[in-house]
């Protein structure tokens, strides 16, 4: 299938940085799809964990679509847990606003930092009250998540939470 294409593809030379429609890249796409082994073929051809597509790493890609494996794979080569996107979101950040709880979980527990904040001054905690994460707020805030941090606009998570009407994260909150 994929992989056996990937394979032919690569070994007649195709480039493995490619960037085709909308800046994404075979890397982005493979770690957002969980394609563990097209991920590993593209990185012995020469693909980097830092290459930024869509404005995210690889590592971003998975953890906000949930790919519990291909995220453990990427920290076990090393990657960048503290890399930002374009927009100096993290991961975790990502991870928690899609309630990506087994994700969060172990970036957490690999020393992601809870507490950091994006361009906005967003934190994970922010992200995952707002969309309503409950499960994911529980755990942020366990792990020393700070309600007191605000963002550009002096809003905390409670305030994000309580204007998208989160109710159950109020409650958390």
């Amino acid at each position: 299938g994929a992989l056996a294409t990937a394979k032919v593809l690569l070994n007649a030379g195709a480039d493995a940085h490619l960037k085709i429609k909308n800046d994404a890249s075979p890397i982005r796409m493979a770690a957002s799809e969980g394609h563990a082994q097209i991920l590993q073929l593209l990185i012995d051809k020469g693909a980097k964990l830092s290459t930024m597509t869509e404005g995210q790493p690889p590592l971003h890609a998975a953890a906000e679509e949930g790919q519990l494996e291909v995220v453990k794979m990427l920290l076990g080569m090393n990657a960048d847990l503290s890399q930002l996107d374009e927009n100096g979101r993290t991961a975790l950040m990502y991870a928690a606003e899609e309630g990506q709880l087994s994700v969060v979980q172990l970036l957490v527990e690999k020393g992601a930092k809870v507490n950091q904040q994006d361009k906005e001054g967003r934190t994970a905690l922010t992200y995952a009250a707002e969309e309503r994460q409950t499960e994911v707020v529980r755990f942020l805030l366990d792990k020393g998540a700070d309600l007191a941090l605000r963002d550009n606009n002096g809003h905390s998570a409670l305030d994000h939470a309580a204007e998208e009407n989160a109710s159950e994260a109020v409650k958390l909150l």
